[in-house]
Formats: C-alpha cells, sequence, structure tokens
C-alpha cells in the first residue's frame, strides 16, 4: 500500500513539474490563469519532497558507522528471537509445582504422563512424590470394604472430561461416615500417596472433609 501511495504522488509531481516548465520556456502553451496556479504547486512539491528527504536520510553519516549500526540491530533481532524461542521451549517442558504440594488429581497425571517415554524423569518424579502428603478433591464414585478393618473410596477427578481417579483408603473408625456418601458427593481428602503403582494412585488416608452433595 505503501508503495501506490508513493509512486502516485511521484507521477503526480513528475506531470506537474513536466507541464509547468514546459510551459515557462515555451514548449507549450498554457493559459496564465493556470499557470499561476500550477507555479506554486511545483513548488510546494517541490519543498515537502526536501522536507520529507532531509529528515529521513543523514547525508553528514559515514557509511562505516551505518554498517555498524545495521550490524547491531541485526544481532539485537538475533538475539531477541533466540529469548522468544527459549521461552516457547521452556513452555513445552513440563515442569513440576514448586509449593509442597501437587494440587489435584488431574495434575498429578498430567506431570505423570507428561514424562511418558522419558524413563529417567517419570521414575524421580514417582520416587520424589511416592509418601508425600496431600489434600486432593474428587467425587465419590463407590465405597468399598478392604478386609475387615479398612474402606476404600474411588474418587474421580472434577474436570467433566477427565477419567483421572485416585483409591483413598480409611481405617474402621471411618465406616458410618463413609457409607453415609453418596455416588457423585464431592469430598476433599488428606492423605500420602502410594505411588507403588503410579498410574492409579492410591492414598491412605486419615479424614476428609465434606464439600458437597450430589
Amino acid at each position: 500500500m505503501k508503495k501506490h501511495l508513493f509512486y502516485t504522488f511521484l507521477f503526480i509531481y513528475l506531470i506537474t513539474a513536466l507541464v509547468t516548465l514546459s510551459s515557462l520556456i515555451g514548449i507549450i502553451k498554457i493559459d496564465d490563469k493556470y499557470l499561476s496556479q500550477l507555479v506554486p504547486a511545483l513548488l510546494v512539491e517541490t519543498a515537502v519532497a526536501i522536507i520529507g528527504l532531509f529528515k529521513k536520510t543523514n547525508f553528514f553519516e559515514d557509511p562505516k558507522e551505518q554498517i555498524e549500526e545495521y550490524k547491531k540491530k541485526e544481532v539485537r533481532n538475533i538475539g531477541l528471537s533466540k529469548t522468544r524461542e527459549g521461552e516457547r521451549v521452556k513452555e513445552l517442558i513440563p515442569t513440576e509445582p514448586t509449593n509442597a504440594q501437587i494440587p489435584s488429581i488431574e495434575e498429578y497425571y498430567r506431570l505423570y504422563y507428561s514424562f511418558d517415554e522419558r524413563f529417567r524423569e517419570q521414575h524421580n518424579f514417582v520416587d520424589k512424590w511416592n509418601g508425600k502428603t496431600v489434600e486432593w478433591k474428587g467425587k465419590v464414585m463407590s465405597v468399598s470394604k478392604i478386609g475387615n478393618n479398612n474402606l476404600s473410596v474411588h474418587l474421580f477427578s472434577l474436570r467433566e472430561d477427565s477419567n483421572d481417579s485416585v483409591i483413598a483408603k480409611f481405617d474402621k473408625t471411618k465406616e458410618v461416615d463413609l457409607y453415609s456418601l453418596r455416588k457423585g458427593d464431592i469430598i476433599q481428602v488428606r492423605g500420602v500417596l502410594d505411588l507403588s503403582v503410579p498410574n492409579q494412585a492410591l492414598m491412605a488416608c486419615t479424614d476428609f472433609t465434606f464439600m458437597h452433595q450430589q
């Protein structure tokens, strides 16, 4: 668009100059009425072009300095591009939470599966969080007995599009409270992670908080 405007104004300027100068030296005849308007128009166009040229061009700058300045700009642009590329790469690398807990069921599985095919990193991640205490919210899917002294609650992620789940184990003292729950109730459990089978997390829990009834 800028090129089109430039060439349009250049064409108008050249036509004005050609017609005006030709009439002044007698090559073509133009009525004085029109010539008196063409001469000021040519002077104004010439003045605008000269002012614009002086604003955009440094006539007294050393060409070597121009080359050095150009090189510096290129180096800055390359550095900026590398910085942005590095930031994009960092975004793609999975990062663990900096706080003391993994905040949710889905976040644990997101991190775990982000290390797929990088077995050492996945192993280190599981080893780091195995045995740590966490607090997670989940949707109750089932309550069942394990032997004579323990019960388990199968909790699913609160995200509707997620099938991530954890099995929370309690001792018998919580039997009455746990069996009073209904499928779909939302509870928050606090317990110690057991990642012996990392793709099905277990928690050894002592208590839970009722959050919402289905």
